[in-house]
């Protein structure tokens, strides 16, 4: 047994990295390559901003994450829909 190297989870693997946690970083590494940096969501949005996502996530008992994924999916598709007119 060994522990995930960024969530702390017992592992089974001598990855170093859970399967949830090696696929975010083949996604973060996949964002370096294009030049994409890393930021921090909430250095972007205003305090008022933040304080209805967390009443969003609280109402939909869900994460941060999983609301902003579903804000970013929503307006994806919004943008497919728009572009295929």
């Amino acid at each position: 047994m060994s522990i995930c190297i960024d969530c702390k989870i017992q592992i089974q693997k001598t990855s170093g990295r859970c399967d949830k946690c090696e696929e975010k970083e083949k996604i973060i590494a996949s964002w370096r390559r294009l030049g994409v940096p890393q930021g921090r969501v909430n250095a972007q949005l205003s305090s008022e901003v933040i304080e209805w996502l967390c009443a969003q996530a609280d109402k939909s008992k869900v994460d941060m994450a999983t609301i902003i994924s579903s804000i970013v999916v929503d307006a994806y598709f919004d943008e497919l829909e728009e572009n295929s007119k």
